[in-house]
Order: structure tokens, then sequence, then C-alpha cells
């Protein structure tokens, strides 16, 4: 890609002009900027993991970093809640109709100090939603003051994983089969799991960034710089 500017002497500006302006000599080439891909660059254990009942398990990690979940020997076999009616956050629109068994995980920065669960924080506004590429616009102005959330994600549209089977082709061994995701990377320190009857067994978080090596360290005696320098460096 040649870039063109205006890089005239002040002695030919009166001389060599056109009806659009001053004329453009190239400068150079512009070439992109080759960085290192992203990639897992860490595997973090969670500190704790918590039963908040009707098959829903919280993990805490410690610290919030971007990346996802990744289960180790699979996901575990889900349950279906009792009559069929699934936690906060953690419904799946027609799966959980026509009884499919599905596993979700629902990932957060922070928790709802009057629930103790994933807090949610409402992240969009009013707006056009047409469903994505797959889905047929609406016409606009036809949802001229309408948020713009999915039809499950509860009015907030909120950071999950689906993992999800028709009842018909399910097998003992589906759920198992099943690592991580391979759609796209959260911002979390908390993920929920529902629903299970048993906690997952070997889950790690994966840690994504810039996989660019450290040259060395930092430390001061500010834990607010301390905070933002691993802030940065988990967010690359």
């Amino acid at each position: 890609l040649s870039v063109m500017a205006n890089a005239l002497d002040k002695s030919e500006m009166t001389t060599r002009t056109t009806r659009s302006g001053y004329l453009a000599s190239p400068i150079g080439q512009l070439f992109p900027s080759e960085i290192p891909p992203i990639l897992p660059m860490e595997r973090i254990a969670p500190d704790e993991i918590h039963d908040l009942g009707s098959g829903r398990w919280l993990l805490d990690f410690g610290r919030a970093f971007s990346g996802m979940l990744h289960f180790d020997e699979g996901l575990p076999q889900p349950i279906i809640p009792h009559n069929n009616i699934y936690p906060r956050a953690h419904g799946f629109g027609d799966a959980s109709e026509k009884r499919w068994s599905f596993i979700t995980v629902v990932y957060g920065e922070s928790l709802e100090m009057t629930t103790g669960d994933i807090n949610r924080v409402l992240v969009a506004g009013m707006g056009l939603h047409d469903g994505g590429p797959r889905h047929n616009s609406e016409p606009e102005g036809a949802q001229d003051n309408a948020f713009c959330f999915p039809d499950d994600h509860d009015g907030i549209l909120t950071q999950k994983d689906i993992y999800v089977y028709p009842s018909e082709s399910i097998t003992n061994d589906m759920f198992s089969r099943a690592r991580q995701s391979h759609f796209t990377t959260h911002a979390f320190r908390f993920a929920e799991i529902c629903c299970t009857s048993e906690p997952p067994t070997n889950v790690h978080a994966l840690m994504y960034r810039t996989a660019m090596q450290e040259w060395g360290t930092f430390d001061s005696s500010s834990v607010l710089l301390n905070g933002g320098y691993e802030l940065v460096k988990n967010s690359m």
C-alpha cells in the first residue's frame, strides 16, 4: 500500500498546485505491524468452588483476565432442573422448552451482593438488533425504543457459553468429549456452570493474551500500581 501525503517545500507551494489543492508525493510504503498471535498463555486453577444450588456451581479464580474455561476431562452430564425451571441466566430458549440436554457457562467479573451469584452488568441500550447474519433484519424503525437484547438473555447481554445437543441425537459420552468453547474469549474472574449434579472435575481457566515473553518483572510498594501492571499484562 502506497501512502500519498502533502510533502512539498514552501518554495514549491505557489507553483505546484491543482484545482483540488496541492500535489502530493509518495513518502514511502505502509507495512503491517507484525506481532505475536493471541494464544492461551496460562492455565489457572480455581481458588474456590461454591455450590449455589439447583445444579449451579460458582468458580472463583481469584483475579480477572481474558479467556475461557477448559474441561480437562470433558463436560459432566447435564441435569434438567425441577419443573424444567432453570436458574437465573442459565435458560436457553427453545432448548429448555424441548427438554434438550445442555450446559451453560456464565462469566463475570464481580458478584451480586444480594444473591451471591454473578453480577451481570447492563451493557447495552436502545438500538436495532437484527439477530445477526442468519436472520432477516427488521424494517427501519420497527425496533425504535426497544432494547437490543437476545430473547434468552433476560434483558442483559450476558457473557455465556452454551453446550447443547438435541435429545434425539445425544449419547452418554457426547458431553464428555467437549473440552472448551471455540468461539470467543470472555473477561471474567468468576464462572457459573449449570446444570450438573456434581461440580466438574479438573476444570481450569485458559488466559489468552498476546504471546510475547516477559523480559523483566515489576513490583512496587503501591498496591494500585501493581494492580495496574497486572491489569495491563493480562489484557494485552
